[in-house]
C-alpha cells in the first residue's frame, strides 16, 4: 500500500510535518486494514485551515456552530468498504485540521503538539474508513499516536 498525500496550508504552521502526517495516515490504514492488498494506492487531501474558516466549514457541513480539531469529508460510511476497492487507486477523503485548536488542546491535555496532532489525524483517517466513535476506534488512534511518540522521539 502507498499514500500520496494532497497537502495544502492555509496558515503558517505545520509546513514541515507532511512526513509525519503520511505515517500517521500509513500506520492507521495498516491498523485498521491489515489485510489491504499492498498494490493499493490511497490519496488523502490534508488542509490546514484557522479557527474562522473551520467553524464556518463545521456549520456548512454538520450545522454545528463551534470551532473544532478536524473535519473528515469521505466517501465510505462503513467500515470494511475500503476493502472492497483494494487493488485500485482510492481516494479515501479530505481532512481539514484547526492547527490552533489543536495546539490549545495538546495544552491543556499537557502533551507535545505533535502527539496531539497524530491522535486527531489517526482519528480523522478512521472516520474515513467508516468507523464511529468507540472504544476500537480510540484504542486504534492511541496505538498509532503512541507509536509516533517512540518513532519521531516526541518528548512530552
Amino acid at each position: 500500500m502507498s499514500i500520496e498525500l494532497e497537502y495544502e496550508n492555509h496558515t503558517k504552521h505545520l509546513d514541515d510535518h507532511e512526513v509525519l502526517l503520511a505515517d500517521v495516515i500509513m500506520q492507521t490504514i495498516s491498523l485498521a486494514q491489515p489485510d489491504l492488498d499492498p498494490a493499493t494506492q490511497i490519496t488523502v487531501s490534508f488542509s490546514v485551515i484557522d479557527k474562522d474558516a473551520i467553524q464556518k466549514l463545521n456549520k456548512s457541513l454538520r450545522h454545528k456552530d463551534v470551532v473544532t480539531d478536524i473535519l473528515s469529508i469521505g466517501e465510505f460510511d462503513r467500515r470494511g468498504a475500503v476493502k472492497e476497492h483494494e487493488g485500485k487507486d482510492i481516494f479515501l477523503g479530505e481532512l481539514i485540521v484547526c492547527y490552533d485548536f489543536i495546539k490549545e488542546s495538546a495544552i491543556i491535555g499537557n502533551v507535545h503538539f505533535l502527539h496531539e496532532l497524530s491522535f486527531i489525524v489517526s482519528h480523522g483517517i478512521l472516520h474515513l474508513m467508516g468507523y464511529e466513535h468507540g472504544e476500537e476506534m480510540f484504542t486504534l488512534q492511541d496505538s498509532v499516536s503512541k507509536n509516533m511518540i517512540i518513532k519521531y522521539a516526541i518528548y512530552e
